[in-house]
């Protein structure tokens, strides 16, 4: 049984889990997030992203400020490429919870896709000091600052190439 096998095993177990439970609205977050797994790391697409916003948004009705939910919601509109909607959410994720390092990953990544890359380094960076454990974080701070440093053609660019090194080895 490969990865995208015992993925959709756990998307069926979730669904009957859902089904048998419906007053377990946790279930339905829970279902949201392996939805959109299966959208972005099995390439599922915009359908399984929008069974994603389907149950984030079911499960925001009864707890509108819940920034793993917000954070979802914005995560898939990111995916879908629409990113006003993306920004709107993780905005709304990040007044929900200030300290979501994901969501601020989230922020990055839409700055990064507007092309604003140096904004993008600093919603990054501010991931890595909300959460120096999260690997995405480190991850996309040092992708930045190598790409930072490329387009200078590394002329001068020997901190941000120390620094970009330094997390691509964190994010290890």
């Amino acid at each position: 049984m490969g990865p995208e096998d015992k993925h959709d095993w756990k998307i069926r177990k979730l669904e009957q889990r859902a089904e048998n439970r419906p007053e377990e609205t946790v279930l339905r977050l829970d279902l949201a997030e392996v939805y959109f797994q299966k959208a972005y790391y099995f390439e599922g697409g915009e359908e399984w992203y929008e069974r994603a916003l389907a149950q984030a948004h079911s499960y925001l009705e009864g707890h509108p400020d819940t920034g793993r939910a917000l954070d979802l919601v914005a995560r898939c509109h990111f995916g879908c490429g629409r990113l006003d909607q993306a920004e709107e959410f993780y905005l709304y994720a990040l007044a929900a919870e200030p300290e979501d390092a994901l969501a601020m990953v989230g922020m990055g990544n839409l700055h990064r896709q507007r092309g604003n890359l140096s904004r993008a380094i600093e919603a990054f960076r501010q991931a890595v000091r909300l959460d120096g454990e999260l690997w995405q974080a480190h991850y996309n701070l040092g992708d930045a600052l190598y790409h930072e440093a490329k387009t200078r053609d590394f002329r001068g660019a020997d901190s941000m190439m120390e620094e970009a090194i330094f997390h691509l080895v964190s994010a290890v």
